[in-house]
């Protein structure tokens, strides 16, 4: 039996509306899907103007999935991923995964649910202990913490040997490995990647948060100045690639360099 979304638009500034739910329907939708569901801001109606609109479709089987693909609805850009109904549920736990896992899970918003299993996982979801991870997530830190250790290594060699390119590789691999590790000790919940380096802060302390901002460069400077310049960046990067592009992903690139500061 299908069951339909019945929600519609909840609020006038609502990003799913009936035509838009009607058009991610027909985007997502296939003979394997089981179910359909929007996470993110936008099924949490926190939306703005920028907000992606995150489309996950549950498919039967591994080789029915597809890459993930973007598209516009307007002006609004649009994911549209697929996953199993076994990894959605094994992605509850793992510690690493469920952090970001449970929250989204929780919060979505069931476009078309043929089975059950939708719905079936937002309850687990909803009800989710985060408590009974800690002997997983305690695995989970002595593993990663052992690998994060080698990263220490390419840093010491790339000073020694002045390779800027080893040293930035390096630093950057081993924030991000930092992180969560952070995020894992303290099992922060977070509900969109937007307040992820903040929630892990908030939970890890002034000092790390001292220290995190410090390895971005950003103890006396400005993230809102490094963000803009990564974008140029960004733009930079498409000017050499665009070759190697096809027409849809050329007008992805375009769509969204109109409005990249």
């Amino acid at each position: 039996m299908t069951v339909r979304c019945d929600f519609m638009a909840t609020t006038s500034d609502d990003v799913l509306t009936p035509d838009v739910v009607g058009r991610l329907l027909v985007e997502a939708d296939g003979p394997a899907v089981r179910g359909i569901a929007v996470l993110g801001s936008v099924a949490r109606g926190e939306a703005s103007e920028w907000s992606d609109i995150d489309v996950k479709s549950m498919v039967g089987d591994a080789s029915d999935k597809w890459p993930t693909r973007p598209a516009f609805i307007g002006r609004r850009l649009v994911m549209y991923s697929s996953a199993t109904a076994i990894e959605s549920w094994a992605e509850l736990g793992k510690p690493d995964k469920a952090i970001w896992a449970a929250p989204a899970f929780s919060a979505m918003r069931i476009l078309l649910d043929r089975d059950g299993e939708a719905g079936r996982l937002q309850m687990a979801a909803r009800s989710f202990d985060y408590a009974a991870l800690r002997p997983a997530a305690t695995s989970y830190l002595r593993e990663a913490a052992g690998h994060a250790c080698e990263y220490i290594f390419k840093i010491r060699d790339g000073l020694a040997t002045r390779d800027e390119s080893k040293v930035l590789h390096a630093a950057g691999s081993l924030i991000g490995k930092c992180t969560r590790l952070a995020s894992v000790a303290f099992l922060v919940p977070i509900r969109t990647e937007n307040e992820y380096y903040r929630k892990v802060g908030e939970a890890a302390g002034p000092a790390w948060t001292r220290a995190h901002r410090a390895a971005f460069g950003l103890d006396d400077g400005d993230a809102f100045a490094q963000a803009i310049a990564t974008c140029a960046l960004f733009r930079e990067t498409m000017r050499l690639i665009d070759d190697r592009l096809d027409l849809p992903a050329r007008e992805i690139v375009r769509r969204t360099l109109e409005i990249s500061p």
